[in-house]
């Protein structure tokens, strides 16, 4: 997921992607979602986590200071 705001210019905004893999289960292709409210992104980050068993969900800050604690704990590597 990318959060970002055309550095200052912009509302923040979020888009959701993948890269294609392949697992027993499923074969998932990849795909980058519109730009949306980032709340919306992380829900939607979630539902596919859960359906094609991400193991995680990876936060792109265009920014550091974009996180909004509201949207829960950013995990730092």
């Amino acid at each position: 997921m990318t959060i970002f705001d055309w550095q200052g210019r912009a509302p923040v905004r979020a888009t959701v992607g993948w890269m294609a893999h392949a697992r027993k289960e499923a074969n998932v292709g990849p795909d980058e979602s519109d730009e949306v409210e980032v709340g919306l992104a992380l829900a939607r980050a979630r539902q596919l986590q859960q359906r094609y068993g991400f193991q995680r969900i990876v936060i792109v800050l265009e920014h550091e200071d974009l996180w909004d604690p509201a949207w829960g704990e950013l995990v730092r590597r």
